[in-house]
């Protein structure tokens, strides 16, 4: 399993599908409602959901964390509708998912939520991208830094079992 006892609840992992970031796998458990009874958590998003990858942090993540020419080649093909000003924003976002290993980027789907992700590597390159939908919540005791350093051992963990 991906997550942990008292760990964050969600887990995406998202590979590239061309232009799209494309949602792979989607684990969860139950919540705890009152004392006794658990319902599954709302699921927003279902497997083979697709983003444009330069628009989802998983995406980004990708795009970060791809040999160089690769990398301008995404951003030249899937960026091209972009304003020039836009597209270097994004690539000064992409070096700095590269230095940090990971990215958290305020969700543009769900409004108080933070999406931590950190790639799969293999070869040098990301194959996949783990993410985390993170929400400060009253019952999980765990710290943006926290779910973002157990995003990178998740994901290097994956990486060392493929």
């Amino acid at each position: 399993a991906l997550r942990e006892p008292g760990s964050q609840p969600v887990v995406h992992l998202h590979r590239s599908g061309g232009a799209r970031d494309v949602l792979v796998l989607h684990e969860r458990p139950p919540e705890r409602l009152g004392r006794r009874r658990e319902v599954a958590a709302p699921q927003l998003l279902r497997i083979g959901h697709r983003r444009p990858i330069l628009a989802a942090t998983s995406g980004l993540v990708l795009t970060a964390f791809q040999l160089p020419d690769v990398r301008k080649r995404w951003i030249a093909d899937y960026g091209d509708a972009l304003p020039a000003k836009e597209r270097k924003s994004i690539e000064a976002r992409l070096d700095a998912i590269a230095v940090d290993g990971f990215a958290a980027i305020n969700s543009a789907v769900v409004p108080g939520v933070t999406d931590i992700s950190a790639p799969v590597m293999q070869s040098g390159m990301a194959i996949a991208a783990l993410t985390i939908p993170f929400m400060n919540r009253v019952g999980v005791p765990m710290s943006q830094p926290q779910a973002a350093a157990m995003a990178r051992e998740k994901a290097e963990a994956i990486a060392q079992r493929i």
